[in-house]
C-alpha cells in the first residue's frame, strides 16, 4: 500500500513516501508534497493535465516528476488528483493530474513549497516496497 508521513525538519519541509514500484513511490511522494501546502480534502479536480517526463536515474525520475507538479501549483493550477506510470529502466513517467484553480481554493493552503531537492534523495529497496525521503526548499 503506497503512503507518505511528514518528517521533522529543521528548517524546510520533508517526507517519507513508499510504494511497491517507481509509480507509486512517486505518486505517494506527490502526494505527500502536496498535503504539506494544502488542505485538498473532498476537492474535485475540475481539468485534467497529462505530463511525460524523462530522466537519467530513477531519482532524478522522482526528482523531476515532483518538480513538474510543483509548477503546475506555481502557475495558479493546484494538483489535488494524481495517478502516475511509470518504468525505472528507462526512467521516465506519464502524470495525469487532476487540477483545480489556485484562485478557488487560497483559502485552503497551509504554506508554500519553492522547490525539490536533491538532498539525500535515495531510493531505497525493501522486500515488496520502494522508499525514499525528500526534503523541500520552503
Amino acid at each position: 500500500m503506497p503512503g507518505f508521513e511528514a518528517l521533522n525538519h529543521t528548517a524546510d519541509y520533508a517526507i517519507r513516501a513508499w510504494g511497491a514500484d517507481i509509480s507509486e513511490l512517486i505518486e505517494a511522494a506527490a502526494l505527500g508534497m502536496m498535503s504539506l501546502v494544502l488542505d485538498a480534502d473532498s476537492l474535485e479536480p475540475a481539468e485534467l493535465i497529462l505530463l511525460e517526463v524523462e530522466a537519467d536515474t530513477p531519482e532524478q525520475l522522482v526528482q523531476h516528476c515532483l518538480r513538474e507538479v510543483l509548477i503546475l501549483f506555481e502557475d495558479g493550477e493546484v494538483p489535488v488528483r494524481l495517478h502516475v506510470t511509470a518504468l525505472e529502466d528507462p526512467p521516465h513517467a506519464a502524470l495525469a493530474v487532476g487540477i483545480v484553480p489556485l484562485d478557488q481554493v487560497r483559502d485552503r493552503l497551509l504554506g508554500e513549497i519553492k522547490a525539490v531537492t536533491y538532498h539525500n534523495l535515495r531510493i531505497g529497496r525493501e522486500p515488496g516496497r520502494l522508499t525514499l525521503e525528500v526534503v523541500f526548499d520552503t
